[in-house]
């Protein structure tokens, strides 16, 4: 077995224990990732979770205990949610050192109930200034701690980033679909397992048959795109050496230089990364660049 490696853990707030904890110690996982999302009763209640304040307060006291890497998650722009409230949360996880920071902008995903009551007008969405106010304030406030971003949505410290999500940017890494609805990924095809646990176990006394996994192969051009996408999250971006060698297209100059020159890229040699406001603009600059 290879010396660097990680084995992460997603867990509950509601349902860790000092048990276990020990269980997955004592069986090699190294890193614990805690879906917190907030520290805000009334919005934990909004969302759903099954946790309250302080069921995740003590479970970070036991993963601040532990010995074992770990990182703690939040959501920011939720319905109500203020720039002051968000940052307020955010230094109250920060009471714990963690070395790994994740905080990601609310989806209105169709079909779930948030989505429902966004469309009938139950739920408004936080207004644009004020997403943005959250973000850029949450990447300045941990830069200050010491936690640097090193994808558009997770921040650690310099050695502590997660492995997990590092091979999740990476288009030509692989990653296997293990248990009901888990997606797995190689170069260049995707697939999904049944959804549902019943589902799931049907198939699996199938002697799980590859037809039934949803599969998907990619394009080329969807590839290219892929490519751009995956890249430019990171801080450490994208290059182009590398993607000539992988794809017959070629960035257009002139609307790159837009980008550097408005200041939302860095060029360096042959390797581009977002920059200021740049990060907030991902989507746009992927759709400008990856055009064909």
């Amino acid at each position: 077995m290879r010396e660097d490696w990680e084995w992460s853990v997603e867990a509950n707030p509601a349902s860790l224990t000092p048990g276990k904890l020990a269980i997955l110690r004592d069986h090699g996982v190294g890193r614990i990732s805690m879906g917190v999302q907030s520290f805000d009763a009334d919005l934990l209640r909004l969302m759903g979770r099954a946790h309250g304040v302080q069921d995740a307060e003590e479970a970070l006291d036991l993963l601040a205990g532990s010995g074992l890497r770990w990182s703690a998650d939040l959501i920011f722009a939720l319905p109500g949610q203020t720039p002051s409230g968000f940052l307020s949360g955010l230094e109250r996880l920060l009471s714990w050192s963690p070395s790994h920071v994740s905080f990601y902008g609310l989806t209105w995903e169709a079909g779930t109930p948030f989505r429902k009551s966004l469309d009938e007008g139950r739920l408004a969405e936080v207004d644009e200034e004020d997403y943005e106010r959250m973000y850029v304030q949450g990447v300045e406030r941990l830069a200050r701690e010491g936690i640097e971003r090193y994808e558009v949505s997770n921040f650690a410290r310099p050695g502590q980033e997660c492995r997990h999500n590092l091979s999740y940017w990476d288009v030509e890494s692989s990653w296997l679909a293990a248990g009901n609805s888990a997606h797995g990924y190689k170069p260049w095809k995707r697939w999904r397992n049944p959804r549902g646990l019943s589902a799931w176990m049907s198939w699996a006394d199938r002697g799980f048959p590859p037809d039934e996994t949803a599969p998907e192969e990619l394009g080329l051009e969807e590839r290219w795109t892929e490519a751009w996408f995956l890249g430019l999250r990171t801080a450490t971006g994208v290059d182009l050496d590398r993607l000539d060698g992988l794809f017959p297209y070629r960035v257009d100059e002139g609307r790159l230089a837009r980008w550097v020159d408005a200041g939302r890229m860095r060029r360096q040699g042959r390797r581009l990364t977002l920059h200021g406001d740049g990060w907030m603009l991902l989507d746009a600059i992927v759709a400008d660049l990856s055009m064909v």
